[in-house]
């Protein structure tokens, strides 16, 4: 049977979605995506060394068509560690009020564990997706449900050696149901569209998410980030992610201040109820 979609499932979308950021190249025409996360009091955009390593600073935008304005280039930093494909671009604090809201430690979970048949979900905005806006072309975001691979039945033939400590590989679905474009989680009313997933190219740098849920005192979606898109193996219509866990770590070394809580969030572990796509 087709899976469907808990209204708990679609609020946690809803919010990881917030976190979500589209990223441009304005002078190679690229793109990729990205997740705002805060820590301390540092605001960056968490994505991938690919992307970032032959950009031009100055030619890097945040796309968000429902803000005032891009944010472009001007940034405190932007670093990358091509050995472990992770990336940060750090915002400023006048930069950081342009973007809805920010992932914090709260929301990212570096223990997950990709073992079992636990739904996760991915966000991300596919390069062949697209829509026009007052003159401007704007990548539609998108988030649907993945199913992790046992490490046993991870594709052997690849260039680069995969570890269980550091990738996570993801089953696409065979199709999406969507009643507004660009979601699996489908907001109420409107036409049921069905069809095979996009390509992924450009999703590179968006979230792997467990969908989670607070029941007490007040039942709220509390979404955890647990690692970021990577790349994609054609034949096998894979997911390649890095966890979470390794973005930090590249953060810590780059930020010595933020080494501490940086640690601490590498230990955290979190109680959540974790709704289930329903067959």
């Amino acid at each position: 049977m087709e899976p469907t979609c808990s209204r708990e499932l679609r609020a946690s979308a809803d919010q990881a979605m917030r976190f979500f950021c589209p990223l441009y190249d304005s002078k190679r025409g690229d793109v990729a995506s990205g997740i705002a996360v805060k820590i301390e009091k540092r605001y960056f955009i968490a994505t991938v060394a690919h992307f970032l390593k032959d950009a031009d600073p100055d030619s890097l935008v945040v796309v968000r068509k429902e803000a005032e304005r891009n944010i472009v280039g001007d940034f405190n930093n932007v670093d990358w560690s091509l050995s472990l494909d992770v990336g940060l671009i750090e915002l400023t604090e006048c930069q950081a009020k342009c973007l809805p809201s920010f992932a914090c430690k709260d929301h990212i979970l570096a223990t997950a564990s990709f073992d079992g048949d636990t739904c996760f979900f991915v966000s991300g905005a596919p390069a062949q997706i697209y829509e026009r806006c007052d003159s401007q072309t704007f990548s539609v975001p998108m988030i649907y449900n993945v199913f992790p691979l046992p490490p046993e039945e991870w594709p052997e033939n690849t260039t680069d050696t995969l570890a269980v400590d550091v990738d996570c590989i993801l089953k696409l679905p065979e199709e999406l149901t969507t009643r507004r474009r660009g979601s699996d989680y489908p907001s109420e009313g409107g036409d049921l569209r069905a069809g095979p997933p996009p390509h992924p190219a450009g999703m590179s740098g968006g979230g792997i998410w467990l969908p989670g849920w607070r029941r007490a005192p007040v039942s709220y979606p509390q979404v955890q980030l647990v690692g970021l898109q990577r790349s994609f193996f054609e034949e096998s219509r894979l997911l390649r992610g890095i966890r979470i866990e390794c973005w930090l770590k590249f953060v810590a070394d780059v930020y010595e201040e933020l080494a501490e809580p940086i640690g601490k969030m590498l230990c955290r572990s979190v109680k959540l109820d974790v709704p289930k796509v329903q067959e």
